[in-house]
């Protein structure tokens, strides 16, 4: 999911991939590096 959001996003130009300054408590931490995976690929 992550990656279709990504690919959607820049479709223009750019976008910036980020938390904002932190992660939630709640979000699984296999989700997190898998968004910041999708990021990199």
């Amino acid at each position: 999911r992550s990656k279709a959001m990504l690919e959607r996003a820049g479709l223009d130009g750019g976008y910036a991939l980020g938390t904002g300054n932190s992660v939630p408590e709640y979000v699984p931490p296999e989700n997190y590096f898998a968004m910041m995976k999708a990021g990199l690929e």
